[in-house]
């Protein structure tokens, strides 16, 4: 069995088309606006907090824990929508019968409030605190321990400090660790960066060139309403010109193939 198993489901087809098969890895989602980076994020936290059912009967129509939040969303620029994320469910369950959909609307803000903590960030140390109380779930043994990690968007954090002496050096040092740490626990670990003018280079330059394991470049095409996903950087696979494709729906990420 892939070591995939149990991620998030948008990210999990991700990774699996471009090659990727494991999870103790940092990656890095680039790309400029509206290229589909935030909508990936929300359609990952939905698929890691909850499994959105419309087959079986109303007690399964949301699952997922319930003690703890599997999803933590880093936010620095309020770009994270529950809305979003409800207008999901709903989507994902439209075919669904009348009495589950009732149950899923009834459950779901409850649910919410256990399952997903969306944290303002504004400063390194916001992002350190932070990943300070994801590193606490980890340790606790009584508590289930966090699917998804995502800081939408490091380049908001990261950018202001980049090239400003080496305490900023230290600091962009420190947040790329912690985060590779958390990685390396198991837990999926998502980071997006915007571009530059050119359209092509992570604004981060190389301050960040070497934190991430993997980079995909997200490139929209809106004339085909679909958004094509480049592999431009993973230590284990040869780089293909093939991109992977996706179209972002009412119910999220779909449509994930080469």
């Amino acid at each position: 069995m892939s070591s995939l198993a149990g991620l998030p489901t948008a990210t999990q087809h991700m990774l699996s088309a471009a090659g990727i098969t494991t999870r103790h890895e940092l990656l890095k989602l680039v790309g400029p606006p509206a290229s589909g980076k935030s909508q990936f994020i929300v359609s990952a936290a939905l698929d890691s907090v909850f499994v959105v059912n419309g087959s079986e009967g109303p007690a399964d129509a949301l699952a997922g824990a319930s003690d703890a939040a599997p999803a933590w969303i880093l936010d620095s620029s309020a770009s994270f929508s529950v809305d979003r994320l409800v207008e999901m469910v709903h989507a994902r369950l439209a075919s669904a019968p009348a009495e589950v959909q009732e149950a899923a609307a009834a459950e779901l803000e409850t649910a919410l409030a256990h399952r997903l903590r969306i944290v303002a960030v504004h400063s390194v140390a916001d992002v350190l605190d932070a990943l300070d109380a994801v590193e606490a779930q980890l340790e606790n043994a009584a508590a289930i321990a966090p699917r998804l990690v995502a800081v939408d968007s490091i380049a908001d954090i990261l950018s202001p400090i980049v090239g400003s002496g080496r305490r900023a050096l230290a600091d962009v040092a420190t947040v790329g660790a912690r985060l590779r740490d958390i990685a390396a626990a198991g837990v999926i670990v998502l980071v997006t960066n915007r571009v530059t003018a050119s359209g092509t280079t992570p604004a981060l330059g190389r301050a960040w060139r070497f934190v991430p394991d993997v980079r995909l470049m997200l490139e929209p095409h809106l004339e085909h309403q679909a958004t094509h996903v480049r592999v431009v950087a993973c230590p284990r696979l040869a780089l293909s010109d093939s991109p992977l494709t996706f179209a972002i729906t009412a119910e999220g990420i779909v449509g994930v193939a080469p």
